[in-house]
Order: C-alpha cells, then sequence, then structure tokens
C-alpha cells in the first residue's frame, strides 16, 4: 500500500477536520458519473454509478482554487463527497461479504 493509506492517529486525524476536505472515491471498474441527453427539448439524466468496489481517499480543499484543481483532475470513475473517512486519509472499499484487513464495506 502507497503513502495515503497508511493509519492516521487521531491527533493527526483531528488536524484534518480543521480545514475543508473532501473523499474521493474511485470505483475499480464502473463509472462514478451522470450522463445528460438531449431528448426533444428535454434534458435527461442517467445515473451511471455502480460502486462496490475501489478506494476512497481524504483530499485538502482548503480554498475553491484547491477544490476546483482536485475537481479538475477528475475522471469519469470518480466521484466526491464533503468530509473525511473515519479511519484516516484512504481506505479500500468492498461489498460487506468481502470486507478484511481494514478494508470498509460499501453495502450490508
Amino acid at each position: 500500500m502507497g503513502q495515503s493509506d497508511k493509519k492516521y492517529s487521531a491527533e493527526q486525524a483531528g488536524a484534518m477536520t480543521n480545514a475543508a476536505h473532501i473523499t474521493i472515491f474511485t470505483s475499480n471498474s464502473a463509472p462514478l458519473c451522470k450522463r445528460f441527453t438531449l431528448k426533444g427539448d428535454t434534458i435527461a439524466k442517467d445515473t451511471l454509478a455502480q460502486f462496490y468496489a475501489g478506494k476512497a481517499e481524504t483530499a485538502p480543499a482548503a480554498t475553491a482554487a484547491e477544490l476546483n484543481a482536485t475537481l479538475d483532475q477528475l475522471d469519469h470513475r470518480q466521484a466526491i463527497a464533503t468530509g473525511v473517512l473515519k479511519t484516516g486519509r484512504a481506505s479500500l472499499i468492498t461489498t460487506a461479504a468481502k470486507v478484511s484487513g481494514g478494508a470498509a464495506a460499501r453495502s450490508p
């Protein structure tokens, strides 16, 4: 596992909450996005998200410019949420049936 996968102490995790952060979810396979199409005169929205395996990483977003830079780097397999992970800066995501070694369950 990489540097961002290590666990953080309560003090380090607390320091992360003093500044704005987002959590970036990355799917191992399926897209995590919405598709917009024009159907006649109406804009239609299709949700393509099927997230059952991947990772979640906390990223700083202390300023609008920092948030914008992070959002510009996302691809179709990524989505965001506000806030930080309870487990530190990163966590593997899987289904409840496959949880092991510190991974978090996406669904029951």
